[in-house]
């Protein structure tokens, strides 16, 4: 699974809102290149309050950084209970392809993974840092 925090609410009126996280398509791929579906939640949210229709979107100003869309880029929602900045999302059964597919576009570091084996938690890789990133780079 893919744990994101909500950074933003774009109320749209009329019509969906959008749910901004901080997690882009360089943490998970797979639903910019094919509309894999992945079934969304928020963390403590009241499950018998309303439902409300999000699409889910990243960070990175691109059209493909969405998490609610299907193949060939048509944006799509979750209903899910009303969300608030700063709660946690989960985006679930994102696999190993979630970490192999990962990258540093827009010099984004690599997210932190976590091993749960036997129901404890174990740092596996801790999160990339920028000035790692940097490093990298011959000025």
């Amino acid at each position: 699974m893919l744990i994101a925090r909500v950074q933003a609410i774009q109320r749209r009126p009329g019509s969906y809102d959008f749910l901004l996280i901080d997690a882009g398509f360089s943490d998970l791929m797979r639903p910019a290149l094919y509309g894999s579906y992945h079934e969304i939640s928020i963390l403590n949210a009241d499950q018998n309050g309303e439902m409300i229709e999000y699409a889910i979107a990243g960070p990175l100003c691109e059209s493909g950084d969405v998490y609610t869309q299907e193949e060939g880029g048509v944006v799509t929602t979750r209903s899910l209970p009303e969300a608030k900045v700063g709660d946690l999302l989960i985006v679930h059964t994102t696999g190993a392809y979630g970490a192999s597919m990962s990258s540093n576009y827009n010099t984004r570091p690599l997210a932190a993974e976590v091993l749960v084996e036997n129901d404890a938690p174990r740092l596996i890789r801790r999160r990339q840092t920028v000035e790692e990133l940097l490093k990298l780079e011959v000025f």
